[in-house]
């Protein structure tokens, strides 16, 4: 009995755990079922959810978006079509935006990006030891605009080491292109970099000193322009000074208090002296007692740098001092171009020959053929002729700079039509490199289809004639001097300019070990000199012709010289008088480089230095950053400020994108960039740029008339001097050396003025030269000569002995100049 009733309390209990189970899995299955319910709907949201977005985040448009908006505009979409843009693509891929996003905030997007471009470079260059700066300007609707990049050691992508990067600066403008307005506006763009960098969270916590710039500078790339050269010598001035200041800084920290408060007294004395006593200093407004008081600071500083870095050893003093200048090789090249073809004009006179027929405009045109001889003369005196200019014509007829103009899209169309592709002229019309050589070799090769062109031009007027440039060019190409010159500059081209550009242009060629390469330029100048029937004699090759050694650029260029070659005379001697011209040329400026001798010449230089001071091979990224930004992104968008051209290039250019994703995740840096921005919109920069060169046109405008004044007075004085001198028609008194003696030399110098104003006022020219260099007894000599030419004059009753009575000023009063002005009146000598 006891055994059944347990076995019943065991069923019981199984039956209740039965229950219990049973009633959670009904609960269980209660809850999935709503849950299954409940899933459309959730999925109907969510799917809502995952396809909606919204520009802002907390009122903030996002950084995502804020990087989509700075690549469409680098990819030159309009700043009004950027909300456009993006709007399109999300209904393409299902997504719908909600909010809006203004064209102001774009561009205030585009000017962050600048920003960030900016704290890239100086985040950069504090990490690099050395760096080197290149530069070039153009003008634009009469406005002066800088371009400036930097070179230097950057971190390579996740890989160790480090890679040379050519960073792009922005554009500035200037009120012109001298030296000092150059080195100002590089000085205004380090100090708002630097500002700009301390203000960020990186700068908040560990501050830059903007002088630390100038002492990483090692070297600077510039085109063969001396304004370019004192530039680069007046920032190596600057950087020792700013060198010599950090120095003496630290060296003055290291002065007990005493040793450094007598230093300032005593030098503050020697300044309050200097201000007139303690009452005269305290006259001086606040603004000047600063700027005293920060030059005494300097000069203070840089004397104890001084002596600091006269302890250094001779190899760490030229490690500090390190600063190379070089020349862009295309500008060389250029060079080299210009010298041989000045030379080659040269060679038809020295031969005795015609020469090229000259290319009259229609003024001169008409003068020749009505006027006198000597209006004949003048003509051909201002009139071009030979090979460059048939060049600089046909890419004004068929490649015209000016899109109103020339004959460009049907030009393309007829050789489309005649040979089955198109065919660009070379942009002679442009300042291009190499392009007039490239122009030669275009009218060589398809001489015969231009000719049929240009009557194709002709007979589709009405009036079936050609205008005056199209008639010049017509009879130039059948001008054999002129084909001559043109067949020089095409082979110049495919021998020299060419395989130059291939070696030089190289990736990330750095200019200071291109010694070899120009001295062997330079031999191969010479073997072309002796032997020019190696481009187009029977011996003709590229492996002997061209500086490589490689495949012509362009052989059907050489084919057709060569063929026309027996056609052509005096081919040989005109090619060797431009090589030889183009020698004299890069003598000249791979001399100012790599055979300079001086204390940091190119040759001089160690492996290391080149490193230290590596320069791209030419300034290349200088003329593009000009060209698209100065002239194109002006036309595309005229009223773009340049902080936001600048903010779109440089982010582009210097690969900022990748920095932002980096330096956006530092705390607070997002909300920097957006202050900084509003900033640069408040101040009104563009206003301010304007408003400075409207003032620095006022006072050149003003200095410009006080010196017209101040020359027009010391005219008429000079002409009151000249007319009441008493004149000395006496020979005698001249070559008698006892009579010479007693007669000063500004006395002969009057008496020459005297004759001078003369000779201009009958004749309308003078055989007086420039006298500023010369001595007494030349002065004497040219003064004899005047008054042999003068006194038979006189005695045959042309005029007066006097001469006739003096006209208003001639021209501008030339006949009045100084002998210091000689050269401006056309007297140099």
């Amino acid at each position: 009995m006891a055994d059944i009733t347990a076995e019943l309390q065991d069923s019981q209990r199984e039956l209740v755990r039965v229950h219990i189970r049973n009633a959670d899995l009904v609960k269980q299955k209660n809850t999935l079922h709503r849950r299954v319910q409940r899933l459309p709907d959730r999925i109907t949201a969510g799917v809502g959810k995952s396809t909606t977005q919204s520009f802002q985040d907390n009122g903030i448009i996002s950084e995502a978006f804020r990087t989509c908006v700075r690549d469409l505009v680098t990819a030159n979409v309009p700043v009004d079509n950027v909300t456009f843009v993006i709007r399109s693509v999300a209904e393409a891929l299902g997504i719908n935006l909600v909010g809006d996003m203004a064209a102001r905030s774009v561009g205030r997007i585009v000017k962050e990006a600048g920003v960030l471009a900016q704290l890239q470079i100086v985040d950069e260059l504090e990490q690099a030891k050395t760096a080197t700066i290149s530069g070039d300007g153009t003008s634009h609707r009469h406005i002066q605009y800088e371009s400036r990049h930097i070179m230097l050691d950057v971190a390579n992508n996740g890989a160790p080491g480090t890679s040379k990067e050519n960073r792009y600066l922005g554009l500035g403008t200037a009120p012109d292109h001298t030296s000092e307005s150059q080195l100002e506006g590089w000085q205004g763009l380090v100090h708002e970099m630097y500002s700009l960098y301390n203000e960020s969270p990186d700068g908040q916590a560990n501050r830059v000193d903007e002088r630390t710039f100038y002492t990483k500078i090692a070297g600077m790339l510039t085109d063969h322009a001396a304004d370019q050269k004192k530039l680069a010598g007046l920032f190596q001035k600057l950087k020792m000074k700013m060198d010599r200041e950090i120095r003496g800084e630290r060296a003055l920290l290291l002065l007990s208090p005493p040793e450094l408060l007598a230093l300032v007294c005593e030098l503050n004395e020697k300044k309050i002296a200097a201000a007139g006593g303690q009452a005269g200093w305290d006259t001086l407004p606040v603004e000047e007692q600063e700027r005293q008081n920060a030059a005494l600071h300097s000069l203070l500083s840089q004397r104890y740098g001084q002596k600091m870095f006269d302890k250094l050893s001779e190899e760490q003093k030229r490690e500090v001092d390190l600063f190379v200048w070089a020349g862009c090789c295309m500008h060389k090249d250029l060079n080299a171009h210009k010298g041989g073809n000045a030379k080659m004009m040269q060679y038809w006179a020295s031969q005795g020959l015609p020469g090229p027929i000259f290319l009259f405009n229609k003024d001169n045109d008409a003068a020749v053929q009505t006027g006198s001889k000597e209006a004949k003369e003048r003509a051909e005196r201002l009139s071009a002729r030979g090979g460059v200019k048939t060049t600089d014509l046909m890419g004004a007829l068929l490649n015209n700079k000016d899109d109103k103009k020339g004959e460009q899209e049907r030009y393309v169309i007829f050789f489309e039509s005649k040979f089955g592709y198109a065919l660009y002229f070379p942009d002679t019309n442009n300042t291009r490199y190499q392009s007039h050589s490239e122009g030669a070799g275009e009218i060589i090769v398809h001489r015969p289809t231009y000719f049929e062109l240009l009557e194709f031009i002709r007979d589709r007027k009405d009036s079936m004639n050609f205008n005056h440039m199209e008639s010049n060019i017509h009879k130039a190409l059948q001008d054999p001097y002129t084909l001559t010159e043109l067949a020089v500059l095409a082979v110049y081209g495919q021998a020299v300019t060419h395989p130059y550009m291939r070696t030089a242009r190289k990736a990330r060629t750095n200019i200071l070990t291109l010694g070899p390469l120009h001295a062997k330029l330079l031999a191969h100048l010479s073997t072309l000199i002796s032997t020019p029937s190696l481009l187009f004699g029977p011996e003709i090759s590229y492996e002997t012709g061209a500086l490589d050694g490689q495949q012509w650029e362009r052989p059907e260029v050489i084919y057709a010289v060569a063929a026309m070659a027996p056609s052509l005379p005096h081919l040989e001697g005109a090619l060797r008088a431009f090589l030889e011209g183009a020698l004299e040329t890069w003598i000249r400026f791979t001399a100012a480089d790599f055979a300079s001798k001086q204390k940091y010449g190119i040759p001089t230089l160690s492996v290391a230095e080149q490193n230290a001071a590596a320069m791209s091979s030419t300034n290349d990224a200088n003329e593009g950053t000009l060209g698209a930004d100065a002239r194109v992104a002006k036309r595309r968008a005229p009223r773009a400020s340049l902080e936001f051209i600048n903010g779109k290039s440089m982010y582009k250019r210097n690969n900022t994108k990748k920095y932002a994703l980096q330096k956006l995740q530092v705390p607070g840096t997002s909300a920097f960039m957006r202050r900084a921005a509003r900033k640069i919109d408040g101040q009104q920069r563009e206003k301010g740029r304007r408003t400075d060169l409207a003032a620095r046109d006022v006072e050149k405008v003003d200095t410009n008339r006080k010196e017209k004044q101040r020359r027009a007075d010391k005219r008429s004085k000079e002409k009151a001097e000249i007319e009441s001198c008493p004149v000395i028609f006496d020979v005698e008194r001249f070559r008698d050396a006892a009579s010479l003696k007693k007669i000063t030399v500004a006395v002969i110098d009057l008496q020459l003025k005297w004759h001078r104003s003369r000779e201009i006022m009958v004749n309308e020219k003078t055989e007086i030269p420039a006298l500023s260099k010369f001595k007494k007894q030349q002065k004497v000599d040219v003064l004899i000569a005047a008054l042999e030419r003068w006194n038979p004059r006189v005695a045959a009753g042309e005029f007066p002995q006097r001469g006739p009575v003096q006209q208003e000023e001639v021209n501008g009063a030339q006949d009045l100049e100084t002998d210091g002005e000689d050269e401006e009146m056309g007297y140099e000598h």
